[in-house]
């Protein structure tokens, strides 16, 4: 595809040669090409590129995953995983270590642990990074394995990446615009190129939240890392031609620094208008604090007073002795109403048999409370 262009632009270069011998027998035709380069001219400065030409393509790979997963754990640059080395040897052989990375590659590639035990083999550590990450994308499913130009991150890669950019990267950079920005600054443009730089990135992690300058210049060197990881060569940003033509606009320095003095005057107005309102919104809001402030010191002065007049008449154990004692933790409840239902039915049938007078207000008391406390082991 490359050579296509070329192809096609050698007849116009050859078309162009013809009048030009033709043309030195007549000197007068030479000043006819000057408005064609003019407008030639013209038209490159309208439609110069702003953005960097797409870089050679290079496919995101299961191993490009596996190593920036590794990196990541162990705190060390991407280009220090070797695909030749294997687990063991980079986590030094310590088990919870290597137990950990090995969960986050069966994240990552979405593979069920029991499909791992039948699958993979059990000495996976011991086997070089290229062949482990094969063996990883084979068990993977078809969905997150099925091509190298659509594959998308996986949930271990995507939250790592969220996280960084909500806590190192400034809020007016979110992920999407900083792919834009690999886009249209280093010809990272397909969106697989993207996930990989941003894989390389994690092994990049700043240690602090950086301000926008500084995370530009971050992303320039995660694009670096990935063009000398990946073996490629990053496009520089082109830059748009500008020309000068007879007619245009040419601002003279008297009235560009009118022009200055007029904006600087509109802004120191505004930034006055602005202080104003602030002020006076904030002095409302310290008036207000001063005043709860005050309150609460006289409150605060005229308790102590009274207490430290208690303390004087009384004494100081006497204010000690005086302390509630109650706690949560002491208190009990019981729940016997049931048992005294039943003794107090008891005792009122003992009652009855001796001729108790049924219409006695005290006799009508003693029935409602039996009724109210009645349950249906009692009725029964």
């Amino acid at each position: 595809k490359a050579r296509e262009p070329a192809d096609e632009c050698e007849p116009a270069t050859e078309n162009k040669a013809e009048p030009v011998e033709e043309s030195k027998a007549e000197p007068q035709a030479e000043p006819k090409d000057e408005p064609v380069a003019e407008s030639q001219s013209a038209s490159a400065k309208h439609q110069a590129p702003s953005t960097a030409p797409a870089v050679d393509d290079a496919p995101l790979t299961a191993l490009h995953v596996l190593r920036a997963l590794i990196a990541h754990k162990l705190h060390q640059p991407f280009s220090s995983i070797s695909p030749t080395s294997t687990l063991r040897d980079l986590t030094g052989g310590r088990s919870t270590l290597l137990n950990e990375i090995l969960g986050d590659a069966l994240r990552e590639f979405s593979i069920p642990t029991a499909t791992a035990a039948q699958h993979l083999p059990e000495r996976l550590d011991e086997a070089p990074l290229s062949e482990a990450s094969q063996m990883l994308e084979k068990c993977a499913p078809a969905s997150s394995s099925s091509s190298l130009d659509t594959r998308a991150l996986g949930r271990h890669s995507s939250a790592l990446l969220a996280r960084l950019f909500s806590a190192k990267m400034p809020g007016a950079l979110p992920m999407s615009q900083a792919r834009g920005m690999l886009a249209t600054q280093h010809g990272l443009s397909r969106v697989h190129q993207q996930d990989a730089a941003l894989l390389v990135a994690l092994s990049l992690e700043p240690p602090e939240r950086l301000s926008m300058a500084a995370a530009h210049e971050w992303l320039a060197q995660v694009a670096q890392a990935y063009a000398q990881a990946a073996g490629i060569t990053l496009a520089k940003l082109t830059q748009t031609v500008s020309l000068k033509r007879p007619g245009d606009g040419v601002v003279a320095g008297p009235e560009f620094a009118q022009a200055q003095a007029k904006l600087r005057r509109l802004a120191e107005r505004q930034s006055e208008a602005y202080d104003e309102y602030l002020r006076s919104s904030k002095d409302d809001e310290e008036m207000g604090a001063a005043q709860d402030l005050a309150t609460r010191d006289e409150h605060t002065e005229k308790t102590q007073k009274q207490l430290d007049a208690l303390v004087a008449e009384l004494g100081g154990e006497f204010v000690e002795g005086v302390q509630p004692l109650f706690s949560a933790l002491k208190a009990r409840t019981y729940d016997s109403w049931w048992n005294w239902a039943r003794q107090d039915a008891a005792a009122w049938v003992a009652d009855a048999r001796q001729a108790e007078d049924w219409d006695a207000p005290e006799t009508r008391a003693r029935l409602h409370r039996l009724a109210n406390r009645a349950d249906a082991r009692l009725v029964g």
